[in-house]
């Protein structure tokens, strides 16, 4: 397997809210595409905050791209002087009050790798509680939310599609498979 060779990349972008690229690539099969676009959002961090109490802490918001409220875990883009704990632990800090420093690593993830660049590095934090005030962005207005872990009120919500934002329902499967004991 080979990768695409990049012939030619211009930014096209509409607005700095979303940033776009136009390529020109070479397939392996030495055919050109000339119109291949990706979206350049950036790399996100993503926390799965749990209480002592076995609850997880989920964020309800409203997303304008579809239009619909949410239920997800806290997130958000890492700046460019971040890493991607350091966004972790200010994004969770922002839009729950959840101040900590205890974040254990569960992996990367990609969320539309055709089109989106953006790669999703997930975290998990015990023992939480709310510690701090909520810092919320303008366009932002969270209600947290606490999902049982114990008593499969997480997976009901699931079945109900109340949950359904795929890096949340990504990241809480790779993290049951890896701490399975904080389930």
């Amino acid at each position: 397997m080979q990768k695409w060779k990049i012939l030619n990349e211009e930014d096209i972008s509409p607005s700095k809210w979303f940033p776009l690229v136009k390529q020109s690539v070479q397939l392996p099969n030495e055919k050109i595409l000339d119109d291949y676009y990706i979206a350049r959002l950036g790399n996100v961090s993503m926390t799965i905050p749990i209480t002592a109490n076995k609850e997880i802490v989920f964020v309800c918001q409203y997303k304008n791209g579809i239009a619909e409220f949410t239920l997800e875990l806290p997130a958000g883009f890492i700046e460019a002087n971040q890493t991607p704990e350091e966004a972790a632990i200010a994004e969770l800090e922002q839009e729950t009050g959840i101040k900590t420093s205890n974040l254990k690593f569960v992996g990367e993830l990609w969320t539309m790798p055709t089109k989106v660049d953006t790669r999703l590095y997930g975290f998990i934090a015990v023992d939480v509680t709310v510690n701090s005030k909520q810092k919320l962005d303008l366009s932002e207005n969270i209600e947290i939310v606490y999902v049982a872990t114990t008593n499969g009120e997480l997976e009901s919500l699931i079945k109900e599609g109340k949950i359904n934002c795929s890096d949340t329902l990504a990241l809480l499967a790779l993290a049951k498979m890896k701490f399975p004991d904080l389930f």
